[in-house]
């Protein structure tokens, strides 16, 4: 009688182990795929790059500027060639510079003549734009185009006669 009461208690430890074994391995495996997944939210949530300031003015001057003109399908609209700027970045900590080459795109040859007779005034718009950004403020996509919106408002203000439709970039360094 006491070999089965044995019998029947190791019978009975045996499943347990297994069982505890098995169990604390599910525990672990679920501990690890929850920490996975909260180790992505935070890696996404935490780790992407801050938006870029905006600046009131700026805005101010987007949301009262007219539209830009859209070029008919199969309408060539003059251009304006620009000698290349080269500026010093607004950073604080690190000294960096950014070499720009563009073209202008007006909307009729009146407005290129303007462009050509206003260069220096429009050369000096243009540089203090850009020597106030900073490299966070150029180095995504929507900052380019930010950019981009800003020289053909800027430049919108002061041309008479017509309308910068658009502003392309045809070199941008930034070192």
């Amino acid at each position: 009688m006491a070999e089965e009461e044995k019998k029947a208690q190791e019978g009975q430890e045996e499943p347990k182990k297994k069982g505890g074994f098995l169990k604390i391995l599910i525990i672990a495996l679920i501990g690890i795929i929850i920490g996975a997944a909260g180790g992505f939210f935070a890696f996404k949530m935490f780790f992407k790059p801050a938006p870029a300031p905006v600046d009131n003015k700026t805005q101010t001057a987007q949301k009262k500027a007219p539209p830009p003109i859209a070029p008919k399908k199969n309408e060539i609209l003059p251009m304006v060639d620009l000698d290349p700027f080269i500026v010093n970045l607004a950073d604080k900590d690190t000294r960096r510079y950014l070499k720009v080459k563009m073209s202008i795109e007006v909307s009729d040859k009146k407005v290129a003549e303007e462009v050509k007779k206003r260069m220096p005034e429009i050369r000096d718009i243009i540089t203090l734009l850009l020597s106030s950004k900073t490299y966070n403020d150029l180095s995504t996509i929507d900052g380019k185009l930010a950019l981009k919106t800003a020289i053909v408002n800027r430049l919108n203000s002061i041309i008479i006669s017509g309308r910068v439709t658009n502003v392309y970039f045809t070199e941008f360094v930034v070192q």
